[in-house]
């Protein structure tokens, strides 16, 4: 499972997300996303490809394959880089074992 959350996500003034006004529900929307499923490791290309069986967004559901590039691992911590995301970004994320 992932879920990204932005820090700055606003909160809904009325306290209850089914009456989020059109604005407080598109800056939440354009600020968070989930998704659930299995994943592939490719070790000699260093790449990691999630199937999503489930998301927030449904588009990523059986929908494109989203390669992620692993940059460095170690017994505690994992990095990623999503080298192509619909903005023309490039994201990195750090996955930190729990404790």
């Amino acid at each position: 499972m992932f879920i990204n959350v932005a820090t700055d996500t606003p909160k809904i003034a009325s306290n209850d997300r089914a009456h989020a006004t059109h604005e407080e529900a598109m800056s939440v929307l354009n600020k968070t996303i989930a998704y659930y499923g299995t994943y592939t490791i490719d070790e000699p290309n260093k790449t990691i490809v999630p199937k999503v069986e489930g998301s927030t967004f449904a588009n990523l559901i059986c929908g494109p394959e989203q390669k992620r590039v692993s940059t460095a691992i170690s017994a505690d911590e994992m990095r990623l880089i999503n080298p192509r995301t619909p903005a023309g970004e490039t994201l990195e994320f750090v996955w930190k074992r729990a404790k």
